[in-house]
C-alpha cells in the first residue's frame, strides 16, 4: 500500500474510532477523491466500505469496481465512496449488484457535493429495515410521498437522481 493510502486510511480510522460514541449510522465518510491514485487491498476497502472483503473482491472481479491498472489486486481509494453506496444498496437493501452499482454511479458525483449522502442512505436503508411504519408515517405527514410522486411525473436527467 502507498503512503498516501496509508495516511488516507489511519485518518479514516481516526473520524470513526470503533468505540464512538456515534453510532455507525451518524458517522459521515471522508471524501476520497484527493488520493484516487493511492492504492488499497480489499480488506482496506472493505473496513471502510463496511462490507466485507469478500464483497470487495467480488464487485472488482466483476467489474463494479475498478482495479489498479496493471493486473494489481489493490483498489484505487477512489472506489471506496462506490463500494459505500453498493453497500447499503446490495447489501442492506437487497438490491441486484448490477442495480447497486448502477446507483451507486448516479449517486457518486453528488457525493463529492454532499459527502453526508452515504450517512442519510444507511439511516433510511435501516429505517426501511426495522421501522417501515414509522418511516411510511414520517414520509406521508412531512409531504415527501407528494414531492417524490412529482418527482417520478418529472422526465429523468442524464446527468443521475
Amino acid at each position: 500500500m502507498t503512503m498516501a493510502a496509508r495516511r488516507a486510511v489511519r485518518r479514516e480510522e481516526k473520524r470513526m474510532p470503533e468505540h464512538s460514541s456515534r453510532s455507525s449510522e451518524e458517522r459521515t465518510p471522508a471524501p476520497y477523491s484527493d488520493a484516487s491514485d493511492a492504492g488499497i487491498t480489499a480488506v482496506e476497502m472493505a473496513r471502510l466500505a463496511r462490507v466485507t472483503p469478500a464483497d470487495i473482491h467480488y464487485w472488482g472481479k466483476s467489474g463494479y469496481l475498478e482495479k489498479r491498472p496493471g493486473g494489481s489486486s489493490a483498489f484505487p481509494l477512489s472506489q471506496v465512496p462506490k463500494a459505500q453506496l453498493m453497500g447499503i444498496f446490495a447489501k442492506q437493501l437487497c438490491m441486484d449488484t448490477g442495480e447497486a452499482s448502477r446507483l451507486a454511479e448516479q449517486l457518486l458525483p453528488l457525493y463529492e457535493q454532499k459527502p453526508d449522502i452515504v450517512t442519510a442512505l444507511r439511516t433510511l436503508a435501516t429505517a426501511v429495515q426495522s421501522r417501515i411504519g414509522a418511516l411510511a408515517e414520517v414520509l406521508v405527514d412531512s409531504g415527501v410521498v407528494s414531492t417524490i410522486d412529482q418527482l417520478l411525473q418529472t422526465e429523468p436527467s442524464e446527468e443521475g437522481p
